[in-house]
Parts: C-alpha cells; structure tokens; sequence
C-alpha cells in the first residue's frame, strides 16, 4: 500500500515538474522571439537614421568645400584671374 502512494506522489511530483520545465521553456522561447523582434525593428529605423546622417555628411563637406573656394578667390589680387577662375 505504502509503495503505490509513494508511486503515485512520484508520478504527480515527476508530472508537475514536466510542466514546469515547459512552462519555463515556454517563457523562454517566447521572450527570445519578442526581443528577436523589438531589436530588428530598431535596426531597420536606425537604417533610414543612417542614410540621413549619410547626406548631412556630404552636404557638410560640400559647404566646406565651397567656402574653401571662395577664400582662395579672396586672395586673388589680378581681377583677370579672378574672373577666369570663378
């Protein structure tokens, strides 16, 4: 008598630990597919954030590069030259 109730407390300890294992498994699978998610869809805006920061960049150097142009022609004493060159 005393072996079948130790059994049968077995089988419930053993069933309710099999659930808990999948109830954790569970969790786990589930807050790795949520985080997988939230992290790409970060990804893709801090893509579009690139190609704007891409275009500031070259409009930067641009300006830099107009400004450089036009203090060299302050330099520039002969007004021929200085008309050929702009």
């Amino acid at each position: 008598m005393k072996n079948r109730a130790t059994a049968s407390v077995d089988k419930d300890t053993f069933k309710n630990l099999r659930r808990f294992y999948l109830f954790a498994l569970l969790t786990i699978v589930v807050t790795v597919l949520l985080s997988q998610l939230l992290i790409q869809s970060n990804l893709n805006l801090q893509l579009s954030d690139s190609k704007i920061i891409n275009i500031s960049g070259k409009q930067r150097m641009l300006s830099q590069k107009l400004t450089k142009e036009i203090l060299i022609l302050g330099f520039i004493a002969d007004p021929n030259t200085k008309t050929t060159n702009i």
